[in-house]
């Protein structure tokens, strides 16, 4: 059975979806990693198959400065360390509230380009309803 892993392009939520690709790759399988291309190094450093998945504006290949996020993602990676200074539960609903406007264009009837990008991948992937999918948030 194929899996599919989604993970957007962060090191810290593709490092540990990479483990579980390459758990289920040793035991079950093949497995296919779906991520941006600043992780795509990470996936293939573990010998697992990568196809390209657009998430989102951001991305993160492991440790990043403020500098290197494209014009106006530097302002979001500040509200996010910001976040993570008031605590958990600050960051939990700021990352909530930054998928919200990842995914979707806020009229709640036109999902954006990215909300619709893993549905296209698995279609261009011939993934099929007996496949499973495991995505990171």
């Amino acid at each position: 059975m194929r899996l599919l892993v989604i993970s957007p392009d962060y090191a810290s939520h593709a490092l540990p979806m990479i483990q579980v690709a390459s758990a289920w790759a040793r035991t079950r399988g093949e497995a296919i990693v779906a991520t941006g291309d600043s992780t795509r190094p990470l996936v293939e450093q573990a010998g697992l198959a990568w196809t390209p998945l657009r998430l989102g504006k951001g991305s993160n290949p492991g440790v990043i400065e403020l500098n290197q996020q494209p014009s106006g993602e530097d302002d979001h990676l500040r509200a996010f360390f910001e976040a993570t200074r008031a605590g958990p539960v600050a960051t939990l609903l700021y990352q909530a509230d930054g998928r919200r406007h990842d995914l979707h264009d806020g009229s709640h009837s036109q999902p954006t380009r990215e909300r619709r990008a893993p549905n296209r991948t698995t279609i261009q992937l011939g993934i099929r309803s007996s496949a499973t999918c495991v995505a990171a948030a």
